[in-house]
């Protein structure tokens, strides 16, 4: 994998400083941190090559080194954890109206949103997934990158990002377009891994979230309020959430990312609260100027 994914290092992708150094080795790869913002990242030398990846093996494939063994059996913990949030949002923002989601899937947070009389259009990558919520769902979902649609400027109330800015290969530029779809005050909701908690410290390289090749960042609490500022954004929340998630699914992250032989809890619907304090839920508002 290194041969095919890694390029030398130049500076930090999210701060540009050259204070950069080796942090650990995973799948082959070096990761490095950054000694100014925190972040941690690798250089794939062919980002084309990883994108790729995101087809129907991901989503849906027990052989496939990446990815998901089945991502639908994960329907109702995110239905429930996606209410959650936007019982969160409408309680701090009762005004929201149009809201845009990046990284979509399949649209189970889109389609959980019209419930919430938001109109929620997603942006997705994903082919596979886009033709699955726009035929099961009938749900808005554009395919492609976000800076490649033509979304028209200042329309949306909000933006998600639930688990998709570390597989960004420019954070900061995504989120500097995402801005510009956001009207004035317009807000930001995203998740991601937190490689400064005290879960991902003691894990170091077995950490569950150093996942190579589909994450490229790893943030902490430091690098992500650093990414949203030069993006434009002030950030004024952030907290470390309780999600659900079937017993199968901790099965399938302790086989494909530990390699342990666990032939029980294949099929268990059993949904189970889950926090150990190493996932960020992050809100921030689109700043004035940038």
């Amino acid at each position: 994998m290194k041969a095919m994914y890694e390029k030398a290092l130049t500076a930090c992708r999210i701060c540009s400083s050259n204070e950069c150094e080796p942090h650990l080795e995973k799948s082959g790869v070096q990761i490095y941190q950054c000694q100014s913002c925190g972040v941690q990242f690798w250089n794939p030398e062919h980002i084309e090559e990883i994108e790729k990846i995101y087809s129907r093996d991901y989503f849906v494939s027990e052989s496939a080194p990446t990815g998901y063994n089945n991502y639908f059996s994960l329907e109702q913990a995110l239905r429930k954890v996606f209410r959650k949030r936007l019982k969160r949002m409408k309680k701090m923002n009762p005004g929201i109206a149009t809201c845009l989601e990046v990284g979509s899937g399949p649209g189970f947070f889109l389609d959980e949103a019209t419930r919430f009389h938001i109109r929620a259009t997603g942006v997705e990558v994903s082919e596979f997934a886009c033709a699955w919520g726009r035929n099961h769902l009938n749900i808005s979902l554009i395919a492609g990158k976000v800076e490649d649609s033509s979304l028209p400027r200042d329309s949306f109330d909000v933006a998600c990002m639930w688990d998709v800015i570390e597989h960004l290969p420019n954070p900061v530029s995504t989120l500097r377009h995402i801005r510009g779809l956001l009207k004035s005050g317009g807000e930001l909701w995203l998740s991601t891994g937190d490689a400064g908690s005290l879960a991902a410290r003691l894990s170091g390289k077995r950490w569950h979230l150093y996942t190579i090749p589909e994450h490229l960042f790893f943030f902490n609490g430091k690098s992500i309020r650093k990414a949203l500022q030069l993006a434009g954004f002030e950030m004024r929340l952030s907290f470390h959430e309780t999600v659900y998630v079937p017993l199968s699914y901790i099965r399938e992250r302790l086989v494909k990312t530990l390699n342990l032989p666990l032939p029980f809890l294949k099929k268990s619907k059993i949904l189970i609260p889950i926090n150990l304090f190493d996932v960020m839920t992050v809100y921030a508002r689109k700043s004035p100027a940038v």
